[in-house]
């Protein structure tokens, strides 16, 4: 006798249900101030300022001026918020399909961790 003890999954929304790219982010950046792409890149930290604001610990305004420090540029809010907010790239569709398969077998959850300025996209 088979027994499925599994009652619900949880999924998380970034990377795994949304596709994230974060050399989108970057690229507006780069194209707005006078570093390059692989600079902003190289220069980019997932350090104690991101998590901060990734928690609401801090504003999205103190998180750009933690980045333009942090890159050395100078880019307006409007331009990091635009390139913050294009990491998304779409939904996985393999995900999606996998969500359909087990729409009514299972409890399905989703929980992700995200910044006030993701939260509108």
């Amino acid at each position: 006798m088979k027994v499925h003890l599994t009652k619900a999954i949880i999924f998380d929304l970034g990377g795994v249900v949304i596709d994230i790219a974060f050399d989108r982010c970057f690229s507006v950046w780069a194209n707005a101030s006078s570093k390059s792409l692989d600079a902003i890149r190289s220069a980019f930290a997932f350090d104690q300022a991101y998590a901060a604001h990734e928690c609401a610990q801090i504003t999205g305004e103190q998180y750009y001026e933690h980045i333009c420090k942090s890159l050395g540029v100078k880019i307006p809010f409007a331009v990091f918020k635009e390139g913050w907010n294009a990491i998304y790239v779409g939904v996985i569709p393999e995900t999606i399909a996998l969500l359909h398969e087990l729409q009514g077998k299972l409890q399905l959850f989703a929980f992700t961790n995200s910044n006030l300025l993701h939260r509108k996209v």
